[in-house]
């Protein structure tokens, strides 16, 4: 007995032993747990920190660039705002400049009586330089101008004139053809240069003024004593002010690049329309294979025999036809069209040893089903050729679900494969539509897509009558069909067809169009702009050369 309780007091010790090591591992791992979540709370703390400091570094930059933006832009303002004060004040002293010039030049006298008459050797000079411009030398009249005016210049103490054409002073004011000698030699100048180049646009505004400049030149009244400057300057257009000879010039130029666009926007048009007309032509493939048929066997393409067999033949099929179009007056669904090409495939799995495709070709039986072709051409069976695979080929592809489903359900019934009987009912339906149109009317109207719905449901609907094959001959020409519409239009060429056909190309069209008008415009002002300057750094040269002769 005393055994027993020392083994059960041992047992109870080791059991207490094991409690306490168990509570041991308990806290401890309560510790680690603790610890981990203490961790994890400070790397998340510090996570949050560094994104807070990020966003605070984040919004520090952009409030710089903010800044750094907001001053320049101040700074661009300010240097336009001077630029703009600058421009105005040079734009001020041009003008005044000019006023100043304009009031000396209208303010001289008119010619004394006593002082009116001309020298010899000047009226000498000027008869040379008209007889040289009557005969058309402006270059050599502009030269015999320009030597009376040196000769002018060594008798008398005169100023010559400033680049913008007018004297500044004039220190002998009783001799009046000494400065209509001068007028007269800078218009012939004038128009030697513009002779020479006749559509600069520098020289484009100044053409009345050069015509009246000529007719004063040229008159006897003139050559005997001319006028003066200041009354030249009164009477010719030369005398309005700069913002009425600018609106003219700019009118013209306008005028002139408005005729422009308006051309080139007609040209585009033109353009646009004849490549549209031009593209469903070469993007129809059937088109093509209709022209470029060639002609079958003679035996094959000879013409039906027109018996009185063959005439009640055709009286019959054309009953078939009305009975057929009477059937088209009522609803034809998809589901009629497709139970009726079931029901075909029965026919043809009904007997495979007797079956109609397995049979040879009758003669009777060709010369019935050749009589739909009795009243057409051979291009116009080519076109009811065309017409109804096309037709087939959109039937089928709208209604391809429901084609597959009930393929489906058949093949394990029928025994063939899926894709045979979908190549059976293609070939069954595409022969049914060539037996109901019979006259050039028809053909034309399958042809060109003007079926409605029912129409077209109508003629792929089979008959229990219709056959189920073509003739040999139409056979053939359905080979021939297949195998131009593959070469014409291969697997790995797509034709962009229809109404994205004639949007792609419009765009196209209107992109380049734009793109050159674009180009245009840029080279003109260009031009323009080139012009310009070119003509105000040469009568800045002048006026600095003349400046400096004087001073």
């Amino acid at each position: 007995m005393k055994e027993k309780e020392k083994e059960k007091e041992k047992e109870k010790e080791k059991k207490k032993k094991k409690k306490k090591k168990e509570k041991k591992k308990k806290k401890k791992k309560k510790k680690k747990k603790k610890k981990k979540k203490k961790k994890k709370k400070k790397k998340k703390k510090k996570k949050k920190k560094k994104k807070k400091k990020k966003k605070k570094k984040k919004k520090k930059k952009k409030k710089k660039k903010k800044k750094k933006k907001k001053k320049k832009k101040k700074k661009k303002k300010k240097k336009k705002k001077k630029k703009k004060k600058k421009k105005k004040k040079k734009k001020k002293k041009k003008n005044a400049v000019l006023a100043e010039e304009r009031n000396a030049v209208l303010a001289e006298p008119s010619p004394q009586p006593g002082h009116g008459k001309c020298s010899r050797w000047q009226m000498g000079a000027e008869k040379k330089g008209l007889q040289m411009l009557e005969h058309g030398d402006l270059n050599s009249a502009a030269l015999r101008g320009t030597e009376s005016l040196k000769i002018l210049k060594k008798r008398r103490s005169l100023r010559l004139p400033t680049a913008a054409g007018l004297p500044l002073t004039r220190t002998h004011t009783g001799r009046p053809c000494v400065r209509e000698a001068r007028a007269r030699s800078k218009s012939l100048s004038f128009l030697s240069v513009s002779k020479v180049s006749p559509f600069s646009p520098s020289y484009g505004s100044t053409k009345g003024r050069i015509g009246e400049q000529y007719s004063s030149f040229a008159s006897p009244s003139s050559v005997a004593c001319p006028r003066p400057l200041s009354e030249a300057l009164r009477s010719s257009p030369g005398s309005q002010s700069p913002r009425q000879l600018s609106s003219v010039v700019s009118f013209s130029s306008f005028s002139l690049f408005r005729m422009q666009s308006v051309g080139c926007l007609l040209a585009g048009g033109l353009l646009c329309a004849l490549l549209l007309t031009a593209l469903p032509l070469t993007a129809s493939p059937l088109l093509d294979v209709v022209s470029a048929r060639t002609p079958e066997n003679p035996a094959e393409s000879s013409s039906v025999s027109t018996s009185s067999g063959g005439v009640a033949g055709a009286d019959a099929e054309r009953g078939k036809a009305q009975e057929t179009g009477d059937r088209g007056d009522r609803s034809v669904t998809v589901d009629d069209v497709a139970h009726a090409e079931i029901q075909m495939l029965d026919r043809l799995t009904a007997d495979l040893k007797n079956s109609p495709l397995a049979q040879d070709f009758d003669a009777e039986e060709e010369r019935r089903r050749e009589l739909v072709d009795q009243h057409l051409t051979d291009r116009q069976q080519m076109l009811k050729m065309v017409g109804c695979f096309w037709l087939v080929q959109q039937h089928h592809t709208e209604n391809r679900p429901l084609y597959k489903a009930v393929v489906e359900k058949a093949s394990p019934e029928k025994g063939m494969r899926q894709d045979e009987m979908l190549r059976l009912m293609f070939h069954g339906s595409w022969v049914a539509c060539y037996q109901k149109f019979t006259t050039a009317e028809d053909v034309e109207r399958l042809f060109l897509g003007m079926l409605s719905s029912q129409e077209r449901l109508s003629s792929l609907l089979r008959g229990p009558e219709t056959p189920i094959r073509f003739s040999k001959r139409q056979h053939h020409s359905a080979e021939q069909l297949i195998r131009r519409l593959a070469h014409i239009s291969p697997a790995n060429h797509k034709a962009i067809n229809g109404f994205w056909g004639y949007t792609y190309a419009a765009v196209i069209i209107l992109l380049l169009f734009f793109a050159i008008l674009f180009l245009h415009r840029v080279l003109k002002t260009r031009r323009r702009r080139n012009g310009h300057q070119t003509d105000m750094s040469h009568s800045r040269k002048l006026g600095a050369k003349r400046s400096g002769k004087n001073h």
